[in-house]
Protein backbone atom coordinates (compact mmCIF):
# COMPACT_ATOMS: atom_id res chain seq x y z
CA UNK A 1 0.00 0.00 0.00
CA UNK A 2 0.84 3.57 0.33
CA UNK A 3 3.63 4.62 2.54
CA UNK A 4 4.09 8.24 3.77
CA UNK A 5 7.64 8.72 4.86
CA UNK A 6 8.62 11.75 6.89
CA UNK A 7 11.89 12.56 8.17
CA UNK A 8 12.23 15.04 10.99
CA UNK A 9 8.59 16.93 10.45
CA UNK A 10 8.62 17.61 6.97
CA UNK A 11 5.76 16.46 4.96
CA UNK A 12 6.16 13.19 3.42
CA UNK A 13 6.06 11.82 -0.69
CA UNK A 14 3.88 9.26 -1.11
CA UNK A 15 5.36 5.55 -2.22
CA UNK A 16 3.55 2.95 -4.00
CA UNK A 17 4.01 -0.54 -3.60
CA UNK A 18 3.54 -2.00 -7.12
CA UNK A 19 4.80 -5.66 -6.41
CA UNK A 20 1.39 -7.27 -5.14
CA UNK A 21 0.02 -5.45 -8.70
CA UNK A 22 2.45 -7.66 -10.83
CA UNK A 23 1.25 -10.62 -8.86
CA UNK A 24 -2.39 -9.93 -9.42
CA UNK A 25 -1.56 -9.43 -13.43
CA UNK A 26 -0.11 -12.97 -13.58
CA UNK A 27 -2.89 -14.59 -11.50
CA UNK A 28 -5.38 -12.72 -13.98
CA UNK A 29 -3.41 -13.42 -17.07
CA UNK A 30 -2.87 -17.57 -15.86
CA UNK A 31 -6.74 -17.61 -15.61
CA UNK A 32 -7.91 -16.11 -19.30
CA UNK A 33 -5.60 -18.11 -20.91
CA UNK A 34 -6.86 -21.56 -19.27
CA UNK A 35 -10.16 -20.32 -19.35
CA UNK A 36 -10.40 -19.73 -22.91
CA UNK A 37 -11.24 -21.81 -25.53
CA UNK A 38 -8.77 -21.46 -28.93
CA UNK A 39 -10.79 -21.76 -32.00
CA UNK A 40 -10.17 -25.12 -33.16
CA UNK A 41 -9.61 -25.70 -37.28
CA UNK A 42 -12.25 -26.26 -39.17
CA UNK A 43 -11.60 -28.49 -42.60
CA UNK A 44 -13.69 -31.29 -44.30
CA UNK A 45 -12.62 -34.74 -43.73
CA UNK A 46 -11.82 -36.06 -47.42
CA UNK A 47 -11.43 -39.80 -47.68
CA UNK A 48 -8.91 -40.93 -50.40
CA UNK A 49 -9.27 -44.04 -52.31
CA UNK A 50 -6.86 -46.64 -51.37
CA UNK A 51 -4.83 -48.24 -54.15
CA UNK A 52 -4.89 -51.60 -55.59
CA UNK A 53 -3.24 -53.33 -57.84
CA UNK A 54 -5.31 -55.49 -60.14
CA UNK A 55 -8.44 -53.69 -59.94
CA UNK A 56 -11.53 -56.67 -60.79
CA UNK A 57 -14.93 -56.30 -61.90
CA UNK A 58 -16.30 -55.70 -58.06
CA UNK A 59 -14.28 -52.53 -57.97
CA UNK A 60 -16.56 -51.88 -61.31
CA UNK A 61 -19.59 -49.15 -61.16
CA UNK A 62 -23.40 -50.80 -62.17
CA UNK A 63 -24.39 -48.70 -64.45
CA UNK A 64 -27.75 -48.99 -62.85
CA UNK A 65 -26.25 -47.64 -59.24
CA UNK A 66 -24.00 -44.63 -60.70
CA UNK A 67 -25.34 -40.78 -61.15
CA UNK A 68 -23.41 -38.32 -63.01
CA UNK A 69 -23.29 -34.77 -61.91
CA UNK A 70 -22.01 -32.05 -63.81
CA UNK A 71 -21.30 -28.35 -62.30
CA UNK A 72 -22.02 -25.32 -64.71
CA UNK A 73 -22.21 -22.17 -64.30
CA UNK A 74 -24.84 -20.09 -62.63
CA UNK A 75 -24.76 -22.44 -60.16
CA UNK A 76 -26.53 -24.55 -62.52
CA UNK A 77 -26.47 -28.28 -62.31
CA UNK A 78 -26.57 -31.01 -64.37
CA UNK A 79 -26.94 -34.92 -64.42
CA UNK A 80 -27.40 -37.70 -65.88
CA UNK A 81 -27.95 -41.73 -65.41
CA UNK A 82 -25.86 -44.70 -66.53
CA UNK A 83 -23.62 -44.76 -69.41
CA UNK A 84 -25.64 -45.41 -72.55
CA UNK A 85 -28.55 -43.78 -73.94
CA UNK A 86 -27.62 -40.55 -71.68
CA UNK A 87 -30.34 -37.99 -71.15
CA UNK A 88 -28.93 -35.41 -69.64
CA UNK A 89 -31.51 -33.09 -66.98
CA UNK A 90 -30.71 -29.32 -65.17
CA UNK A 91 -31.67 -28.71 -61.51
CA UNK A 92 -30.72 -26.82 -58.69
CA UNK A 93 -29.66 -26.11 -55.15
CA UNK A 94 -33.02 -25.78 -54.57
CA UNK A 95 -34.50 -27.25 -51.63
CA UNK A 96 -38.05 -28.02 -53.45
CA UNK A 97 -36.84 -30.12 -56.84
CA UNK A 98 -33.11 -29.34 -56.33
CA UNK A 99 -30.42 -32.02 -56.30
CA UNK A 100 -31.01 -33.00 -53.03
CA UNK A 101 -34.71 -34.95 -54.73
CA UNK A 102 -32.94 -36.39 -57.40
CA UNK A 103 -30.35 -37.85 -55.15
CA UNK A 104 -33.31 -39.37 -52.82
CA UNK A 105 -34.83 -40.17 -56.06
CA UNK A 106 -32.21 -42.14 -57.27
CA UNK A 107 -30.97 -43.69 -53.37
CA UNK A 108 -34.51 -45.55 -53.36
CA UNK A 109 -34.45 -46.28 -56.57
CA UNK A 110 -30.83 -48.64 -56.30
CA UNK A 111 -32.39 -49.96 -52.74
CA UNK A 112 -35.49 -51.23 -55.29
CA UNK A 113 -33.05 -52.34 -57.24
CA UNK A 114 -31.28 -54.24 -54.61
CA UNK A 115 -34.43 -55.50 -53.28
CA UNK A 116 -35.52 -56.97 -56.27
CA UNK A 117 -31.83 -58.75 -56.94
CA UNK A 118 -31.09 -56.70 -59.79
CA UNK A 119 -28.19 -55.18 -58.00
CA UNK A 120 -26.26 -57.19 -55.40
CA UNK A 121 -26.57 -55.52 -51.75
CA UNK A 122 -22.91 -54.17 -52.13
CA UNK A 123 -23.49 -52.01 -55.37
CA UNK A 124 -24.31 -48.76 -53.66
CA UNK A 125 -24.69 -45.56 -55.28
CA UNK A 126 -22.27 -43.92 -57.09
CA UNK A 127 -22.10 -40.30 -57.41
CA UNK A 128 -19.53 -38.76 -59.92
CA UNK A 129 -18.79 -35.23 -59.58
CA UNK A 130 -17.53 -33.04 -62.58
CA UNK A 131 -17.02 -29.18 -62.01
CA UNK A 132 -16.75 -27.64 -65.01
CA UNK A 133 -14.04 -24.51 -65.20
CA UNK A 134 -16.89 -21.74 -65.41
CA UNK A 135 -18.58 -23.36 -61.56
CA UNK A 136 -17.37 -21.90 -58.08
CA UNK A 137 -15.81 -23.10 -55.62
CA UNK A 138 -18.68 -22.93 -53.45
CA UNK A 139 -21.00 -25.06 -55.35
CA UNK A 140 -18.43 -27.97 -55.31
CA UNK A 141 -18.39 -27.44 -51.62
CA UNK A 142 -22.19 -26.95 -51.82
CA UNK A 143 -22.54 -30.33 -53.54
CA UNK A 144 -20.04 -32.48 -51.13
CA UNK A 145 -22.69 -31.13 -48.60
CA UNK A 146 -25.45 -32.80 -50.17
CA UNK A 147 -23.24 -35.65 -50.22
CA UNK A 148 -23.15 -35.75 -46.31
CA UNK A 149 -26.73 -34.58 -45.71
CA UNK A 150 -28.40 -37.60 -47.83
CA UNK A 151 -25.82 -40.55 -46.49
CA UNK A 152 -23.73 -40.53 -49.57
CA UNK A 153 -20.93 -42.62 -49.03
CA UNK A 154 -19.36 -43.18 -52.32
CA UNK A 155 -18.88 -40.04 -54.38
CA UNK A 156 -16.14 -38.84 -56.57
CA UNK A 157 -14.66 -35.70 -58.23
CA UNK A 158 -12.92 -35.96 -61.47
CA UNK A 159 -12.16 -33.95 -64.23
CA UNK A 160 -14.74 -33.07 -66.78
CA UNK A 161 -14.43 -34.76 -70.07
CA UNK A 162 -14.83 -32.84 -73.63
CA UNK A 163 -18.16 -34.80 -74.16
CA UNK A 164 -19.38 -34.01 -70.89
CA UNK A 165 -18.75 -30.29 -71.53
CA UNK A 166 -20.39 -31.12 -74.78
CA UNK A 167 -23.63 -32.21 -72.91
CA UNK A 168 -23.74 -28.97 -71.10
CA UNK A 169 -23.57 -27.28 -74.11
CA UNK A 170 -26.01 -29.22 -76.74
CA UNK A 171 -28.38 -29.16 -73.11
CA UNK A 172 -28.34 -25.17 -73.45
CA UNK A 173 -29.09 -25.75 -77.14
CA UNK A 174 -32.07 -27.82 -76.71
CA UNK A 175 -30.98 -31.66 -77.43
CA UNK A 176 -30.60 -33.03 -74.33
CA UNK A 177 -30.37 -36.62 -74.59
CA UNK A 178 -27.49 -38.53 -77.28
CA UNK A 179 -26.82 -41.83 -77.45
CA UNK A 180 -22.74 -42.72 -76.61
Amino acid sequence: MAEIESKGGKKGTPRVDLTPMVDLNLLLITFFMFTTTLSKPTAMEINMPFKKENMDSQSKVKEDAAITILLGADRKLYYYEGLENIEVKQTTFDNDGGIRDVLIDKKKRVRALQANGTLNAGDELTVLIKPDITCTTADVVDLIDEMTINDIKIYSITDITKEDQDFIADYERGSASRPR
